[in-house]
């Protein structure tokens, strides 16, 4: 069975929606918070839940389709 992330576009847009919409979108470089990039990019990939890598091929078992955001 997949590990299921802690979340979902679905659970994404509805925590956007509490927000002023004319706010900038910032990411964190790391857990820790030592640093802070403007949002700048968007797409979906292959993510392997395990790994917690980017990938090419499709493993049916650790993979599924995510929605990946770039600093």
């Amino acid at each position: 069975m997949k590990p299921q992330p802690k979340y979902t576009v679905k659970s994404l847009i509805q925590a956007l929606k509490k927000l002023d919409p004319t706010l900038p979108v910032m990411m964190s470089q790391d857990p820790e918070g030592n640093g802070f990039h403007p949002f700048y990019e968007m797409g979906v990939y292959k993510y392997d839940l395990n790994d917690h890598e980017i990938r090419d091929e499709d493993d049916t078992e650790t993979t599924t389709k995510a929605l990946v955001l770039w600093p």
